[in-house]
């Protein structure tokens, strides 16, 4: 090898040498700058978690402070939950009564099925342009025993049988969601249904003061979605304040029968908003559980 040659090949290792350390620098700077990114996103979402869970707080503490022996729109409860900010990030809270849907778990428990639940389940889901007979399905997803209800229920059999087979859950729904694992429903469907639905422990009734004139419609035979508006219309301006009191303001053919499922006070509400700050924005949801002026329970979503 000549000299030439030698020192050619020497300025070109040289320079493979350089470019190597560069590249290693390279990729140390960005790897620190990416754990320096990660951890800021760590303490960014912890930060906004506590302040989903503060602005949760928030709304318990004004339903605390509400009478709980009539809920309806125009309580300070419904007019939301000052913005919380903290560090540059801020949240709001709406609150909403849960109980102005039809509580799917009270279709059936461990004592049997409501027919008169699952007749009021019916109506809604011919409202909304769906098969009544999703019923039975749901039906036999929430109650205890393995016997199908007919024509359309379903059970483990059916269930197992699928690619991925399962069994029928056989308890109380947790969350609506749950319902696309019940034969029969699809996304669409349940997108069709759900602004009317909720899964509330058994026995929580719809609430006439903040229900929609459809739900009242659905749980009420008899009672057409218009006049179910113009009963809506009255009470948004003067609240119900007893069952007894919703009832003779019903019109004539509307069965009162179903008064039963209703009432005029609420012990289950869902404080929603969203968390703002730097890259973050993330929704949270917060089931509030009342009992009297005592909440009970506080489940959160968030993200």
């Amino acid at each position: 090898m000549t000299a030439i040659a030698s020192r050619g090949f020497a300025v070109i290792s040289a320079m493979l040498v350089a470019a190597s350390v560069a590249g290693i620098g390279t990729y140390l700077l960005w790897q620190g700058s990416l754990a320096v990114r990660q951890s800021e996103n760590i303490t960014a979402a912890h930060q906004a978690s506590s302040l989903a869970r503060a602005a949760a707080s928030a709304a318990a503490a004004a339903l605390v402070q509400d009478d709980p022996r009539v809920d309806h729109r125009g309580e300070v409860w419904a007019r939301g939950v000052p913005v919380i900010e903290v560090d540059g990030m801020r949240a709001d809270a709406t609150i909403s009564d849960e109980q102005g849907k039809f509580n799917v778990n009270n279709l059936a428990d461990v004592n049997g099925v409501s027919e008169i639940d699952v007749a009021a389940f019916r109506r809604l889901l011919k409202q909304v342009g769906l098969p009544e007979s999703l019923a039975d399905a749901v039906v036999d997803w929430i109650d205890a025993d393995d016997m199908v209800t007919a024509p359309a229920g379903a059970e483990d059999a059916d269930y197992l049988a699928l690619e991925q087979g399962y069994r029928a859950a056989n308890r109380q729904i947790a969350d609506i969601s749950e319902l696309l694992l019940v034969k029969g429903f699809n996304a669409d469907r349940l997108n069709r249904v759900a602004p009317y639905l909720t899964a509330l422990p058994h026995g929580a009734r719809v609430n006439v003061n903040t229900a929609s004139a459809e739900l009242l419609a659905a749980v009420l035979p008899g009672l057409s979605v218009g006049a179910a508006k113009t009963i809506v219309a009255g009470r948004d301006k003067e609240p119900f304040t007893s069952r007894i009191e919703f009832a003779r303001r019903l019109p004539d053919g509307a069965a009162k029968a179903a008064i039963d499922l209703l009432d005029v006070r609420s012990d289950y509400f869902v404080a929603h908003g969203t968390v703002h700050g730097g890259r973050i924005s993330a929704p949270y949801r917060a089931l509030i559980g009342r009992e009297g002026p005592t909440v009970i329970s506080v489940a959160k979503e968030f993200g």
